[in-house]
């Protein structure tokens, strides 16, 4: 699998770093955003889209929120704005069913290979989420 250059030099100089920064983003911000509405694979029925809010003690101690705050930082002014944006978008996704079955296709090949490349891993959701 290709990771995109983050580096500050790559970013200043590339047309296509902040489209790459914010899926990159996304993903840090999607582990947080699961954990919160999943439990021991259990979802709670009652679960709110949380807001994005740096004064929860659990959000802080995040290390991939961390991770996030800090690339949005190096590419754009207004980082906290991005970072809710975000947020928001990522929570709208893990909030609904349309990604789970893919998760879980992917979860349990990994079981079995215990590795999947890039191009396993679009093979499996886009079977997965393909109506059948």
């Amino acid at each position: 699998m290709i990771h995109p250059d983050l580096s500050q030099t790559h970013i200043i100089g590339s047309s296509t770093a902040y489209a790459d920064t914010q899926s990159v983003i996304r993903a840090l911000l999607a582990g947080p955003a699961a954990l919160l509405r999943y439990s021991f694979g259990t979802c709670p029925q009652d679960c709110p889209t949380l807001e994005f809010n740096l004064a929860d003690p659990w959000i802080v101690e995040q290390e991939a929120v961390w991770r996030a705050i800090s690339l949005a930082g190096k590419v754009s002014k207004d980082s906290p704005s991005l970072i809710r944006g975000l947020w928001r978008e990522t929570n709208a996704l893990i909030q609904g069913d349309k990604v789970w079955p893919a998760i879980e296709a992917v979860a349990q090949m990994l079981l079995i290979t215990g590795e999947l490349s890039g191009c396993e891993i679009r093979e499996i959701t886009r079977h997965a989420l393909s109506p059948n």
